[in-house]
């Protein structure tokens, strides 16, 4: 599954992590989730390991996700997602 379009002035990475942290936004990976391996999303999204890499160096960065070394990358707990942002997107929607 190839990405959707992209501004082409954006990096590949910084277009993952917004897909990836739009995933976590709308619940598709809640709180506390192991997300799938770098291998599997590179070729799910068509781009290279060093770009979902970068993209989860940047996550991580603004606290979205976690590493633990040997054993994955894991959406930060803390987070407060699904229901309240599907609320505030679909009255977005009707305005």
């Amino acid at each position: 599954m190839k990405t959707t379009a992209r501004n082409p002035y954006e990096p590949q990475s910084q277009g993952m992590a917004r897909i990836l942290i739009h995933k976590i936004h709308i619940g598709e990976y809640a709180p506390g989730d192991r997300l799938e391996s770098i291998r599997s999303l590179a070729e799910r999204y068509g781009v290279g390991r060093q770009v979902i890499s970068s993209a989860f160096s940047l996550m991580s960065k603004q606290n979205y996700v976690y590493t633990v070394h040997g054993s994955g990358t894991y959406v930060n707990p803390r987070l407060k997602v699904g229901l309240y942002y599907r609320l505030g997107y679909f009255n977005n929607q009707l305005n």
